[in-house]
């Protein structure tokens, strides 16, 4: 019961800013966590790139492109939307892009529509690169074969 002259407003506001307050906490702590595994995530795609010439940026790249393509079709994406999906500059991109290009692992497309608009595929050696990473992070990470008693 609220002292004369006082109303229960207060109360509820301080009820609600602890509300937003520990809302906003948890928000923080979620980012700071993510920050920490998008880390350890880096850490483990730079250790298993290495041994294949290519950095960490590169291989986003190249495995944002395989994970676009289909079975049977290709995927033609223009550097604002690498850029976009990678959270990376356009500038970023380009570098990344120019790289990749000089070693055969993606293609420069025209766009019929828009001369001025790059847009990249994966080619052949690219997809290739991705699925040697892959065979060989699943070989690290393979359990090994269990081994008989000799008794």
């Amino acid at each position: 019961m609220p002292i004369s002259g006082q109303s229960s407003q207060p109360r509820k506001r301080l009820t609600k800013n602890a509300t937003v307050r520990a809302d906003a906490s948890g928000r923080i702590d979620a980012a700071c966590q993510l920050v920490v595994a998008g880390k350890l995530a880096l850490r483990d795609i730079t250790a298993w790139v290495h041994q294949f010439g290519v950095s960490d940026s590169e291989f986003r790249l190249l495995w944002l492109l395989f994970q676009l393509e289909g079975p049977t079709a290709t995927c033609e994406i223009d550097q604002a939307e690498l850029a976009e999906q990678l959270a990376v500059s356009a500038a970023q991109v380009s570098g990344v892009v120019e790289r990749l290009m000089q070693r055969d692992l993606v293609v420069r497309v025209l766009d019929g529509a828009d001369r001025r608009r790059q847009l990249w595929r994966l080619a052949g050696a690219g997809a290739q690169l991705v699925r040697d990473v892959i065979a060989s992070v699943a070989a690290f990470e393979a359990p090994a074969p269990a081994q008989e008693n000799a008794a």
